[in-house]
């Protein structure tokens, strides 16, 4: 059934289990707290809606039909989190800041996507590393940190600025067919010299600014028949090593307004 508080926003609940269902919508009516779960076990979410002010999943989580997690101040999860066990279940999360510390794959590879409305989001565990994810995307406010190896998934669509601060692989040339950066936003390589970051797939558009994150000492390695670079690359922080593939009879288009500063 239905979970809600008697006061919106301030009334807790905490499970310590094994096994945990959510099979009814908990916070439509009225939010919760902080929801908590142990980190025994798996969480299972098979429900549209989950609303509290924090939802801190300890416990690896799977959605089972597509779902809305929003936590107003914090979603976190601590361990593995699958969206899906069928094609077409996707999943959005939306709060100020959505923690994603363990592994994110799909039920069905490159059929579940997965929606982040936040303004900090961070990956900090491989994305489709067992099952790539269909489409990616997140919202405009704030920044996306990258943390992990490897991020598999049909598309990538970063409508924030993003920080990769890890040597870091976005997108596949098996299974990705765009990768895009918005323009107005910033994408930064590394937070420390020898982060580097590769993207692959049938398309790569950086449409925003590119900045290293110490000055001519991260990579850029892009991997795809047709890549877009619609702003300045390098203007504040400049590159290491930029360096396109040649890819079938694929093109580099560079913007009217980009201009690139490398170390190299």
């Amino acid at each position: 059934g239905t979970v809600d508080g008697g006061v919106a926003n301030m009334n807790n609940l905490t499970v310590n289990s094994p096994a945990t269902l959510f099979a009814g919508r908990v916070g439509n009516g009225i939010a919760l707290g902080t929801l908590s779960t142990d980190a025994a076990g798996t969480t299972t979410v098979s429900t549209d809606v989950v609303t509290g002010t924090t939802l801190d999943f300890n416990d690896a989580v799977v959605t089972t039909v597509s779902s809305t997690l929003t936590g107003t101040t914090l979603v976190d999860f601590a361990m593995a989190l699958t969206i899906g066990d069928a094609a077409g279940e996707n999943l959005t999360v939306e709060g100020a800041t959505a923690n994603f510390n363990g592994t994110v794959d799909g039920g069905v590879a490159g059929m579940n996507n997965l929606t982040v409305n936040a303004t900090t989001t961070l990956f900090d565990g491989v994305v489709g590393g067992t099952a790539h994810l269909g489409t990616v995307t997140t919202d405009v406010a704030g920044t996306t940190t990258l943390s992990a190896a490897t991020f598999d998934a049909v598309s990538f669509d970063f409508n924030d600025d993003v920080l990769v601060n890890e040597t870091a692989q976005v997108g596949t040339t098996a299974n990705t067919t765009l990768v895009d950066f918005a323009a107005g936003e910033v994408l930064t390589i590394g937070d420390a010299a020898g982060e580097n970051l590769t993207v692959e797939g049938a398309t790569g558009n950086f449409n925003g600014t590119i900045e290293g994150g110490v000055g001519g000492m991260n990579n850029l390695t892009v991997n795809a028949p047709i890549t877009l670079f619609g702003d300045v690359v390098g203007g504040m922080t400049s590159l290491g090593t930029f360096t396109t593939d040649d890819a079938g009879a694929g093109m580099t288009t560079f913007a009217a307004a980009a201009t690139c500063v490398t170390a190299t």
